[in-house]
């Protein structure tokens, strides 16, 4: 668990993990099974309930803000993967966040159009 947690605070690729842990084909196994098994979303929901609860609120929000952003994207992404913000004139992705108003996350799981901060798989040896 130690070398998931590293992964996902320094956001490095799974291939580079330190020495002193696991082999990353290992560590990214057991991450996959836990993420397909839906624990890491669970995790998510309890801890938000009790720092919900621990600040004298409902553990469930009764209301919570949307918002988008255009996101310039680089010259070498591909015409598929990319939109165009008529308003702001910009292509690019948009991204969607979904927030309680003390700004603590509403939804553990993205919405299909925010990007993934999950970490990367790992490629095969």
């Amino acid at each position: 668990m130690n070398a998931i947690l590293y992964v996902d605070r320094t956001g490095i690729p799974w291939r580079y993990l330190p020495h002193d842990f696991p082999p990353h084909q290992t560590v990214y196994g057991y991450f996959a099974r836990r993420e397909a098994g839906g624990i890491f979303g669970q995790l998510t929901g309890i801890l938000r309930s009790k720092v919900r609860q621990a600040e004298g609120r409902a553990s469930q929000p009764s209301a919570c803000l949307i918002d988008s952003r255009s996101i310039k994207t680089s010259a070498t992404v591909p015409l598929t993967s990319q939109g165009i913000d008529p308003a702001k004139k910009i292509i690019g992705r948009k991204r969607h966040i979904v927030t309680d108003p003390p700004s603590a996350s509403c939804s553990p799981s993205p919405s299909p159009q925010q990007a993934s901060t999950t970490p990367r798989p790992a490629p095969s040896s």
